[in-house]
Formats: structure tokens, C-alpha cells, sequence
């Protein structure tokens, strides 16, 4: 497990957190992962977090050292304005975070919200279920107990197999939640598809 913060553009206070996909990898390369290598190509200031990785405790071990790193940057640099993005496995990991008052907005990309509804309808609900923790909890928990402290959105292919976007639509949009369903994505889209997610999404999410 690691983190790293490059700071592109330290003028400009904003920092955008990324929790990658997988979670059984370490992203090291920015050039590696479409996200960072956009926000890297466009100057922005990005804080890469990596997991512990134990099975049978993923949504827990990860959850804790990810708000560590976090806590431990807010720290270190109180100037800058914190921003939380997550893909796949990540936007699962950055929604959980809704419930805490930490950073200024959270983007899940392609995020399930619904431990259960992955265990039943997902393409990945094999490792999923192999991995997680009893004890990993969920969107679904924060939002039923109403906990919902900082704003977030959604952004999820009609298409996903692997992130099913149906788990999405019990969670009503509001002034915290808001949902974006992309019609024909799959779970990671490349070429144009994937040019017009980063520029038209994320980008515009964060800067508002």
C-alpha cells in the first residue's frame, strides 16, 4: 500500500484524490490509468491512494487507510480544497465517505452502492463476495440512516454489467445525491467514449 501527491500546479489550492479500480493492483504510473492521466495532462494537483489489499477484509482495511491518507493530507496541506473521485471498486470507497465532512465533493464513477445487489447481479460478484468483509458497509446504509453530509455524484453506463446502474435508481436525487446514467456505456469505455466522460463529466463535477 502507498500514496503520492504530485502537485502540478501548486497555485491552484485544489487537490484531487483518486481511488483507483481493481482493487488488486498498484497504480504507480499515472500514464496507467485514464483518470490520472488526464488530470496529470491538464495540470491538476493528484493525490493517488493505493489499498492494503487483505482478503476478507476489503471495504474495512482499505476504507480505514484510505481516510487515514486522507486526514493525513488535510494535515499537511490545510490550504487546498480536497476533492474525492472513484472508479469501480474506488467510487465504492469514495461514496463512503459521503458521510463525513472531509472533502468538498465526491465523483463515483462506475461505483456500486448496493454490497448485496452486487452479490446477486453483478459479473463480479464472485471476487466481490470473496473479498469484502461482513462487516463492509455501503451507500445504501448511509443514505437509508439519512447521513448524507457532503454532495456526490453518480455517473454509471446503462450497459455496465460488471456495476449494474438499476442499484442506483432506489436513491432519490436531491441537493446531496445526484445521479448521471450514461446511455450505452460499458464499465470502462476507452476512445471517444472515454474522452467525452473526462471532459464533460468529471471536470465539470469538480470545478463547480
Amino acid at each position: 500500500m502507498s500514496s503520492s501527491l504530485y502537485l502540478n500546479n501548486p497555485s491552484e489550492l485544489k487537490i484531487y484524490i483518486y481511488l483507483h479500480g481493481g482493487p488488486f493492483f498498484i497504480l504507480e504510473n499515472l500514464n496507467d490509468d485514464p483518470f490520472t492521466h488526464y488530470f496529470n495532462k491538464m495540470l491538476k494537483n493528484i493525490f493517488i491512494i493505493n489499498y492494503p489489499v487483505v482478503k476478507r477484509q476489503g471495504g474495512v482495511i482499505d476504507f480505514q487507510y484510505v481516510y487515514q491518507e486522507i486526514e493525513r493530507l488535510r494535515i499537511e496541506k490545510t490550504n487546498y480544497e480536497l476533492y474525492l473521485i472513484g472508479e469501480s471498486y474506488g467510487g465504492y470507497l469514495a461514496s463512503l465517505f459521503s458521510k463525513y465532512n472531509l472533502v468538498e465533493k465526491i465523483i463515483c464513477i462506475s461505483g456500486f452502492v448496493s454490497i448485496k445487489y452486487q452479490a446477486l447481479f453483478s459479473s463480479e460478484r464472485v471476487w466481490l463476495t470473496s473479498y469484502l468483509s461482513p462487516e463492509a458497509s455501503d451507500f445504501y446504509d448511509i443514505h437509508k440512516k439519512n447521513l448524507v453530509r457532503t454532495a456526490i455524484t453518480f455517473f454509471n453506463g446503462t450497459k455496465d454489467m460488471q456495476i449494474p446502474y438499476q442499484q442506483l435508481l432506489p436513491l432519490a436525487s436531491n441537493d446531496k445525491i445526484k445521479i448521471v446514467l450514461l446511455d450505452g456505456f460499458k464499465h470502462r469505455e476507452a476512445n471517444q467514449k472515454m474522452d467525452n466522460l473526462l471532459k464533460k463529466r468529471s471536470e465539470e463535477r469538480f470545478s463547480r
